[in-house]
């Protein structure tokens, strides 16, 4: 996290302001909350049959037309898209997409190797709004787009002449089938320690603390190198002067960075189990810098005062973070 600016301090990021920030409040060791008690497991699996195909025979006429040998366009394809301009699909698909903008926005990567946490608190969201996407894919799925499959099959064989092919759609309750949206919540047994043999209670009561401690700070660890790498990310696009190609000092901004600072704000706030001090007041500055000034991509991109005092801001974010090197 070196960065070079002109103006130095502990971590090499200028200041906001010259008020003088409070230090990092000094938790006591303390029992960890449990998975159980402050978060659950989640997955979700979204499923759809295959609405691409390949084609041979399309890429034999292409190969013809364009007099190319077969070795010269080896890896080459044609892919159709099947059920083109069936609103139904659409609607299916859209129902879908909502289920997993739901689960990434309620549920945040528990570790590298896979898996997703949610608070306890955000689980009848969780299950309330995702399990209406499933419903209303269902209705869907058994209503208009049951009812106008067949059509949708003939208005494919109008549009692909000679390219149609029968066997790329298969019967409408083999089609219907594919589709699914399903979610799973894992949830801890309390008693499970009862099932371990007496004398060995203690000893794996001492691992499975020492273990719990060690997820809940690899967690912290990650959300901490998230958080740091979208807020960088949006400083640096804050040096956005203008948008010609002829400025010599012309920098790309992304809309998405400010999306992604937003998304952290959340995260920090919602995924703060263990009530660390470092995390409330780092969520507390980036709030203040991004959310209570009603600041957006648009503002940033069209306003250059509001773009410094933002820069300033964010930069006074990262000063306050804790080093990830211990």
């Amino acid at each position: 996290m070196s960065v070079n600016t002109q103006e130095n301090t502990a971590n090499n990021y200028p200041s906001f302001s010259d008020i003088h920030q409070p230090q990092s409040i000094e938790i006591p060791d303390a029992y960890v909350p449990s998975i159980q008690s402050s978060m659950a497991m989640v997955q979700l699996h979204c499923g759809e049959p295959k609405l691409t195909v390949k084609d041979l025979k399309a890429k034999a006429q292409v190969q013809d037309i364009n007099n190319v040998t077969s070795s010269s366009v080896k890896s080459d394809s044609y892919l159709k898209r099947l059920l083109v301009g069936f609103e139904p699909l659409d609607k299916v698909l859209f129902h879908k997409g909502q289920a997993r903008n739901t689960h990434y926005r309620l549920a945040y990567p528990w570790s590298k190797r896979g898996g997703y946490v949610i608070p306890s608190n955000d689980l009848n969201e969780y299950v309330e709004t995702i399990s209406g996407f499933k419903q209303q894919q269902l209705e869907c799925l058994n209503g208009p787009f049951a009812n106008g499959y067949d059509d949708a099959v003939i208005r494919d064989q109008a549009l692909r002449g000679g390219l149609f092919n029968p066997n790329d759609y298969p019967p409408k309750e083999e089609m219907i089938a594919k589709f699914y949206i399903d979610f799973e919540i894992d949830v801890i047994d309390d008693n499970f320690i009862t099932r371990i043999a007496q004398e060995g209670v203690d000893v794996a009561t001492n691992y499975i603390d020492t273990q719990q401690r060690e997820r809940f700070d690899r967690f912290t660890k990650g959300v901490w190198e998230e958080a740091i790498k979208h807020i960088s990310k949006l400083a640096k696009d804050l040096d956005f002067s203008g948008g010609y190609k002829n400025n010599p000092d012309r920098n790309v901004f992304h809309n998405s960075a400010v999306e992604h600072v937003e998304r952290m704000i959340e995260v920090l706030e919602r995924f703060n189990f263990d009530g660390n001090a470092d995390m409330q007041v780092a969520h507390k500055k980036l709030r203040e810098a991004i959310t209570e000034r009603g600041i957006n991509a648009d503002m940033l991109k069209h306003n250059e005062g509001v773009r410094t005092q933002t820069k300033q801001a964010l930069n006074d974010v990262l000063n306050s973070l804790p080093s990830l090197d211990i």
